[in-house]
């Protein structure tokens, strides 16, 4: 997974184009200038610099915390971005928790969020869904799989 890094090819153009279309495309018919706003939440550095690399690569402007408690800081004191990506597992705060903060934000709550956690079982994906994740991603992902996910939310 992390050849990603090394190999910017590794994932499909076609996947990428996709991405950068939605990412570009039009809301409510007035064209955007202004990039994504992405903030990634993720506890490993090299996992959190890989989905930053993916992004960037792409356009976004991209955010990252290594923890759920900066997060819900952010929440409380940021202007919410275009989508929240995050690992379930954080340190000072899980991210179920830090799910229900965003959900209970008035500012936040429509973000979407997609959820990139090793926790792979169906009964954890369909949990983390319930708590209000959009979309569920299981480590180690392919870039292109998850250059997709991205794409059907921004």
């Amino acid at each position: 997974m992390l050849d990603a890094l090394n190999s910017p090819n590794s994932y499909s153009r076609i996947a990428k184009r996709r991405l950068a279309k939605a990412i570009n495309r039009t809301t409510d018919g007035v064209d955007s200038d202004q990039p994504k706003r992405v903030l990634v939440v993720e506890d490993t550095p090299d996992i959190r610099k890989l989905i930053k690399f993916i992004l960037e690569d792409t356009g976004m402007q991209v955010t990252t915390l290594g923890d759920g408690l900066s997060a819900s800081e952010m929440i409380a004191n940021w202007p919410a971005p275009d989508l929240v990506i995050m690992d379930r597992m954080l340190p000072y705060m899980s991210g179920d928790a830090l799910i229900q903060r965003i959900r209970k934000d008035a500012t936040w709550a429509n973000v979407p969020v997609v959820v990139v956690s090793a926790k792979a079982r169906g009964d954890e994906v369909a949990e983390c869904l319930m708590e209000g994740a959009d979309d569920y991603v299981t480590k180690p992902f392919s870039p292109n799989h998850f250059i997709e996910v991205v794409g059907r939310y921004v």
